[in-house]
């Protein structure tokens, strides 16, 4: 499968479970009211795990980084929002082709004390340009 293939199926997970894709590429932090809960950017970064063929080609993983925006008017919301947050983790490493992350998800604060933050990055499917 290639790179949008990938992206359709998390983009899948992402919409079924209630996320909206934040317009033009912006990230959840400078994204409009209407984005800032469950609000996502979902980018291609990279290569992971590049080999090298004899017959010039190579394979590799894809990179990808996945942000997204939660808004917490109350304290329980902002727990309430972090097992939202564990929860997508969890199936978006159910997604075949699913690899590894290549960082520990992060949850965090940003601006103030009502918006947070939920980041990763992981590796998914297997690309050839043999």
């Amino acid at each position: 499968m290639s790179w949008s293939d990938y992206d359709a199926l998390i983009t899948t997970v992402l919409t079924n479970n209630g996320y909206a894709e934040i317009p033009e590429n912006k990230l959840p932090d400078s994204a409009s009211s209407n984005f800032k809960h469950k609000g996502y950017t979902l980018q291609w970064i990279g290569f992971g795990g590049v080999n090298y063929l004899s017959s010039d080609g190579m394979d590799y993983m894809n990179k990808v980084k996945l942000e997204i925006g939660y808004a917490n008017k109350t304290p329980d919301l902002r727990d309430i929002n972090a097992q939202l947050f564990i929860s997508l983790t969890l199936l978006i490493k159910d997604i075949a082709g699913f690899h590894s992350f290549t960082s520990d998800p992060a949850f965090t604060d940003y601006g103030d004390s009502f918006h947070t933050k939920g980041v990763f990055e992981f590796l998914i499917g297997v690309e050839c340009s043999c």
